[in-house]
């Protein structure tokens, strides 16, 4: 059975067992808890990522993103659900009824 869209009313979470660091203010790594894989993360996805330490809509993540970062709505929606599909590819985190 495939799994559900991730759309704006989607809840998101981190996923247990990842690893993660800053290595700078602009950039964050992510280790998978595979030990094996890991992701570099821009100052913004480094934000959606500490974001996603509770679980929250990805609407509520685009909110605060706004007011963050100069963005327009439908950009900051896009590419973060873009994000938000990447980190479910990556098994990075857990949407939908996972989340809760």
């Amino acid at each position: 059975m495939m799994p559900k869209p991730i759309q704006l009313s989607t809840t998101v979470v981190r996923g247990e067992g990842h690893l993660h660091t800053e290595l700078s203010s602009e950039e964050t790594v992510v280790l998978g808890a595979d030990l094996e894989h890991y992701f570099g993360l821009n100052s913004v996805a480094a934000r959606v990522w500490q974001l996603l330490e509770t679980p929250m809509t990805v609407n509520a993540i685009c909110s605060v993103l706004l007011t963050e970062f100069e963005v327009d709505r439908p950009t900051c929606e896009s590419q973060t659900l873009e994000l938000i599909e990447r980190l479910s590819q990556e098994c990075l985190i857990e949407a939908g009824d996972e989340a809760m």
